[in-house]
């Protein structure tokens, strides 16, 4: 569970204490260090909210002839207008083989109906595990200005917690069991207390993500893993809870199964039913719009392919009660 022992390692890790102790002699920076730790932590994610736009495109070179890139990027996305939608992508690159894609004008320009993914699941799982290669290009997604968004969610969730509101859609659920528990839309620190209450009937049923165990705190992969859960406005539970986490309650243990092949599948299927299917479509874009339409196909294709390449994982645990 996210603690405020976060904050402090990750000032440490970025060395603002030593910038900290060359400040104190400071009257004014004295005063402002004697606040409580908790705004210390707003103010220090709040500056790195506004700062990361300039560290991060400071080791990026100017792209001089965008155009160069239109036949390998036109293998990603599809424009639904003009070309320009697909140059508007590509504002930089690191050297001659890397076309940087960042995240942000992607999912505005296929929100807006500019572009769209050719083979969304498919090319974003090769696109999150760096092997997307078309015509002697690599294209490079670019998440890093989400790092601080990222940093600003869990810490906004961890002290601030609100429900999610009522005006988004929700994911599809795998189990078929009515009564089951969607442990994604509860926040850490009521997970406990929610499964021991849900462990009152003779089965329960529960229902969940995990970040795969082999993904670093805050690398690139965690960021990648986080941003369905965030543009949802959801909890970051599936980055905070393990399994192991779960089976710890006290209950009796009948099954437990990895599903993540089968909702992957479940979230493809989804998504194409919200293009192909007229009635579904239709009753979707008028209960939350068309932009949202558009980007909650996007999020399901997105966590599709994050199962696909293993950073994340889903479950099905079933307990039964103990018999007195």
């Amino acid at each position: 569970m996210l603690t405020p022992d976060f904050f402090d390692l990750f000032i440490e890790r970025y060395n603002f204490l030593s910038l900290l102790d060359a400040l104190r002699a400071d009257p004014a920076i004295s005063a402002l260090l004697k606040l409580p730790k908790t705004y210390l932590y707003a103010i220090v994610a709040c500056f790195l909210l506004l700062l990361w736009p300039f560290l991060s495109n400071a080791s990026h070179t100017k792209s001089s002839n965008p155009r160069i890139y239109l036949p390998a990027l036109s293998t990603l996305v599809v424009p639904t207008r003009n070309a320009r939608g697909i140059m508007a992508l590509v504002p930089h690159t690191t050297h001659k083989q890397n076309i940087i894609l960042p995240l942000t004008p992607l999912m505005d320009k296929i929100s807006s109906g500019d572009v769209e993914l050719r083979r969304a699941v498919e090319d974003l799982s090769d696109l999150f595990q760096d092997r997307l290669r078309v015509y002697g290009w690599n294209i490079v997604l670019d998440i890093e200005l989400w790092r601080p968004k990222v940093i600003c969610w869990l810490f906004k969730v961890h002290f601030y917690y609100h429900k999610k509101p009522v005006n988004l859609p929700d994911v599809p659920m795998l189990s078929l069991d009515p009564k089951t528990l969607h442990l994604n839309t509860i926040p850490p620190s009521k997970i406990r207390s929610a499964v021991q209450n849900h462990l009152t009937q003779r089965r329960s049923t529960l229902e969940f993500t995990t970040l795969a165990p082999n993904v670093p705190w805050m690398s690139r992969e965690f960021i990648l893993s986080a941003v369905p859960f965030l543009q949802r406005s959801g909890t970051p539970t599936p980055l905070l809870t393990s399994l192991i986490d779960i089976l710890k309650v006290d209950a009796r243990i009948k099954t437990v199964e990895n599903v993540s092949v089968q909702y992957a599948t479940l979230l493809a299927t989804t998504e194409q039913k919200l293009v192909e299917e007229r009635a579904t479509r239709s009753q979707f874009i008028c209960t939350f719009g068309l932009e949202k339409w558009r980007e909650h196909r996007f999020l399901l294709a997105w966590e599709a392919a994050l199962l696909h390449a293993g950073l994340i994982s889903r479950w099905i645990v079933v307990f039964k009660k103990h018999e007195m």
